[in-house]
């Protein structure tokens, strides 16, 4: 059961804040591995303790919009990892994010092609360590996406079991809801996507193609509307319903055959209770799908019950117990 801190916890707006701007964690070391794509992309993975082939559990992290190895939720997990669970922990900074982008493509909101080939590459070091997966907000939607797609690949390397925070489930919803109800979150959103987009300027504009006109992007208000004029067409897509369809996960849920755990808030801003709907109607279909909503928790956050949080997050404990449970399973 989940109790929040005292008075202000009981705020979705209040904990998403604190998330964003008070959060801190403990420091952490990492070694990084960079994996090379196909389209010549790099996806760096940063991990701890450094890569070694054993028996010892990987858990693979997948940050939200813009994440890498330096958020705070990411390094406490880290921590969690290392130091309750003493298994290893592997980042995955997004493209552009915390690393070099070395090809005309920046991280995409369900992309799980980038996962393909960081779980490729795990397995390459790691050797048959079992790699559990850990996704918080885009990351959650990305690993949900990656786990119903790898049932139908051959060839893929699978997860062993799985747990999402946060988590959007059909991006066109979360993408008309936020500008409409949740302006300043919105405009949030996409000044991130817009930092990232700046600071590799000169690397866009020697290769962008003529359909994708970088003042138009700039004036964007919204994350619909940046991939509207950005992300869609450069990867490709008609436009941004093609986008999102092809990126949200919730088609793929059915597909998922391992334990995996869905946890949201109901006071979180970002994701009203309505688009929680995918993850019920897939934890009532198949069993070892859970599907768990608190009443409090705000957006990555889900605070300690003391007035003043422990660094170590709620959802923090939920992943060990049930990565441990799903072990104990395996």
């Amino acid at each position: 059961m989940y109790r929040p801190p005292f008075i202000w916890g009981r705020s979705g707006n209040l904990q998403t804040m604190y998330s964003l701007i008070v959060r801190r964690s403990e420091p952490a070391s990492f070694t990084r591995t960079n994996v090379l794509a196909e389209d010549g992309g790099t996806i760096a993975l940063d991990w701890s303790p450094a890569p070694a082939e054993s028996s010892i559990p990987i858990v693979l992290i997948i940050p939200g919009i813009a994440g890498s190895s330096t958020q705070h939720y990411v390094r406490n997990a880290v921590n969690e990892i290392n130091n309750t669970l003493k298994w290893r922990a592997v980042v995955v900074n997004h493209r552009g994010c915390n690393c070099a982008l070395t090809s005309r493509k920046l991280f995409s909101i369900g992309d799980s092609q980038d996962i393909k080939h960081a779980m490729d590459h795990i397995q390459s070091l790691a050797g048959d360590a079992p790699i559990y997966g850990i996704g918080y907000s885009m990351g959650a939607n990305i690993l949900g996406h990656y786990m119903g797609v790898s049932e139908l690949q051959a060839g893929w390397v699978k997860f062993a079991a799985g747990i999402s925070f946060s988590q959007s489930y059909d991006i066109h919803a979360t993408s008309q809801y936020l500008p409409r109800e949740k302006p300043i979150y919105s405009r949030l959103l996409n000044l991130k996507y817009k930092s990232v987009l700046k600071r590799h300027l000169l690397h866009f504009e020697q290769n962008l193609e003529k359909a994708i006109h970088l003042p138009t992007v700039f004036k964007t208000a919204c994350l619909r509307e940046f991939d509207k004029h950005f992300t869609a067409p450069l990867l490709g897509y008609k436009d941004v319903e093609d986008y999102y369809k092809a990126m949200s996960c919730a088609p793929h849920l059915k597909h998922i055959s391992i334990p995996f755990l869905m946890v949201n808030a109901s006071d979180d801003p970002l994701i009203p209770t309505l688009h929680h709907e995918p993850a019920i109607q897939a934890a009532r279909a198949k069993s070892g799908i859970y599907f768990c909503r608190t009443k409090y928790g705000g957006h990555v956050m889900h605070a300690t019950e003391n007035f003043l949080p422990d660094r170590k997050a709620w959802m923090d404990v939920v992943m060990s117990q049930f990565f441990l449970f799903a072990h104990k399973q395996s």
